[in-house]
Parts: structure tokens; sequence; C-alpha cells
């Protein structure tokens, strides 16, 4: 295939989960559908890109029963049904939609790709396959955010187990294209790839931080309010527990503290209820899913953010945190997470699997010279590294020298 240079902005497929509020400044509807709302790298790459002049296609699945497309400047978002069984398969995790939902968005994408020059990947399940079947006539490109080997490997149950090894059968059919140029979102899930792909050529490119969302460093007061992220606070990579068993700690402390907890959670289940029966809930506010809006304006209200994942190939909310000057916790060996808190200039380190570790670190953060120059050290580098603009500009160079 000859590959020639493009002169004028670039024609960009975006393949991925995708919320179009996220870029609602640039489109023609009045009400635009909340879909996708963990999406936040995409949907922040989307508008940034819309900001630079390129234009865009994005192919999304939705839970709606019907195929839509909606209009903007410079912008086609095309919403997906993602099922026969919308209640049944609604969520990209459930385990029906793998066998199909990729040819879904194929077929879309095949009606619209004469006027692409790019196509580009988030997650190498459905929406990597989708895009793979390209990727002999286009430039095809896949961010890698998904390795995530304690994800992969804990099975517990029988749907889950089905729905993984559904997964991993996308997965590895994706990147066994040789057609295909991966980008890692972290050295973390660039040691995954090369781990097993060690041939393959893997740039690094960090997610994004929205450059409108990023305060100057603003003077740290202790209010000893702690927020944690979670899209399941009930999945046990997302470790809620230790922290409100390390929260019970900090509230004898300070007996005025509160934690608020942001993602999906249900009363009636027997998770929730053993919390509450253990008298764990105490000072905790749940606040269940929110817009990103919603979660910026929580931010701002609070002291620290405790993020104690097992495991993440990145933790966008690290960035979202440091953005508004909330200094962070996260744990020491779970995955990207070292790595995003610059091994402890950006935010502090503790075994995330040990209560009395997570006390700790948070007690640290009351120290207002220390807190003050994490922010000021984090802030930095989201500037110079993970600020949208720098971002975007990192794709488009590496879009232009293979074109």
């Amino acid at each position: 295939m000859v590959k020639l240079k493009i002169i004028n902005n670039m024609r960009i497929g975006i393949v991925g989960p995708f919320n179009p509020a996220s870029i609602a400044d640039y489109l023609e509807e009045v009400e635009v559908p909340f879909i996708n709302g963990a999406a936040t790298a995409v949907n922040t790459m989307a508008y940034e890109f819309l900001s630079q002049g390129h234009k865009l296609k994005i192919f999304t699945l939705t839970t709606s029963n019907s195929y839509e497309v909606i209009k903007g400047r410079n912008v086609k978002v095309f919403l997906i049904p993602s099922g026969i069984f919308p209640k049944l398969i609604g969520s990209r995790q459930l385990t029906i939609g793998q066998f199909y939902q990729p040819q879904r968005i194929a077929e879309v994408i095949k009606k619209e790709i004469c006027d692409i020059d790019i196509l580009h990947a988030h997650w190498t399940y459905e929406y990597g396959r989708a895009a793979s079947y390209f990727s002999e006539n286009i430039l095809v490109y896949d961010t890698v955010r998904d390795w995530c080997p304690y994800q992969m490997t804990v099975q517990k149950s029988v749907r889950n187990f089905f729905d993984w090894k559904l997964k991993h059968i996308n997965f590895r059919k994706v990147m066994a294209h040789k057609d295909i140029t991966f980008i890692a979102n972290s050295n973390y899930t660039f040691s995954m790839i090369k781990g097993s792909y060690p041939e393959k050529n893997v740039p690094v490119i960090p997610n994004p931080i929205d450059k409108r969302w990023i305060l100057e460093c603003k003077k740290y007061q202790t209010k000893h309010r702690i927020i944690s992220i979670a899209t399941g606070l009930f999945s046990p990579r997302k470790n809620i527990r230790r922290l409100l068993d390390a929260f019970a700690m900090y509230r004898q402390k300070y007996t005025d503290a509160t934690l608020h907890l942001v993602g999906n959670y249900d009363e009636e289940s027997a998770v929730y209820k053993t919390w509450e029966q253990n008298g764990l809930l105490s000072g905790v506010v749940m606040h269940g899913v929110v817009s990103h809006s919603k979660l910026m304006e929580l931010l701002d209200q609070m002291s620290c953010l405790v993020h104690p994942a097992l495991e993440e190939t990145f933790g966008n909310i690290l960035l979202e945190a440091m953005s508004r000057c909330i200094p962070c916790v996260g744990g020491n060996d779970s995955g990207a997470v070292p790595e995003v808190l610059g091994h402890g200039k950006y935010g502090l380190l503790c075994d995330i699997t040990n209560p009395v570790s997570i006390y700790e670190a948070m007690l640290k953060l009351d120290d207002q010279e220390l807190s003050s120059l994490i922010q000021a050290q984090s802030t930095e580098m989201l500037k110079k590294t993970c600020s949208s603009d720098i971002v975007v500009k990192k794709h488009i160079e590496l879009f232009e020298n293979n074109l």
C-alpha cells in the first residue's frame, strides 16, 4: 500500500469507548447522550484533536437499541448498538458481545473508511479487533490500556471465565497483527507487551489530562476529606476494603474526617452489608457514579486522594487529582501507579495491601510542607508530560512519521 504524506490537518478515526458529552462544544445536538463515563483518556484526546483542527470520526458502542450518528463541527460520532439483547450485553465486559461486537463496529467503519487517514483504537478487545480488520488498507494504531495481569488471571465465576477466555482470543488476534502499531500508555504496559512480543516496536505515550483542568498550586489546607474513585467499588482489584480499614484508624485520630467514595455500588449487595455490619461506613459518603464535571468539583473539596488499586495500567484518576492540586497516595507495587506518581516524587507510595501502611501515608500528608512540595512537583510534571496538548502532539508526530 502506498502511504502519502498528509499536508493538511489529519482525518482520524477513533475506535473505542467514548462519551459524546465530552465534546458537546463541537456538536450540533442540543442534548447529547452521556455514555461510557469511564473513557476519560479517549474523551480528552478527542476534544484536543478537535481543538487543534483535526477531523474526527468516532466509533463507539452504546446500550441503546438504535443506531445513531451525532454530527458536529469537524466530527461525527457513530453510536453502535452493543447487542441484540441490550439489557444483557450493554456492558463491554459481558461475554456474548465478544462474538459479534467487533464485526458490528467494523461494518460501520467500512462505510466511512474512505476519508480517514488514521484509524486509532483504544483497548484491544472489541475495539482493537474491529480496527484490525482494516490494517492492510490504512494505518492502524492501537493504544493498549488493558494489559492487566491481575485482572486477566483472577477468574471467580463461570461467567468471568468465559468472558476473559473470549477476550483473550480477541486480544491475541489483535496483538498478532504485524500491520498495527501498538502504543503503550505507560512503561508498565510497555513491559507487559515486550515480555510477550519482544519484536514489536512500541512507543510509550501517557494518558492525557485536559489542559483546561490544570490548576496552579494552591496553599494546602488540612480538611481531612479523603476521596477514592473506582469504576466498581466492590471489585477485588480496586481494594476498597483495605482503604476502609485504614480510614477507620484515621477517623480515630480525626473524628471529623470523611471518606468520599465515587463509583458503582449496590446497597443490597453482600459486600456492602458486610461493610455496614462491621462499622466500616462511619464517616463514609457514597456518591455513586457521577459526571466528570461533578467529579472534578468533588476533587476541589478534598485534601487527599487514596488510590488503593492492586494494579493499574495507568490510573487516570491520579492525573485528575494532581491537576486539582490534590496530593495522592497509591500502591508501591500496583502496576503503573508508582510510575505515574514519579516513584514518590508526585505522590506518596505505600503497601496498599496493608491498612496500617495506607493509614501512615495519609497521616504524612498532614505535613503541609511535604504536601505543598508534592503539589508543585506534580503540577510541573503534568504541564510538561501529560497535558492534553502535549499528548496529542506526540500522537500527531507519530502518525506523521509513519504516513
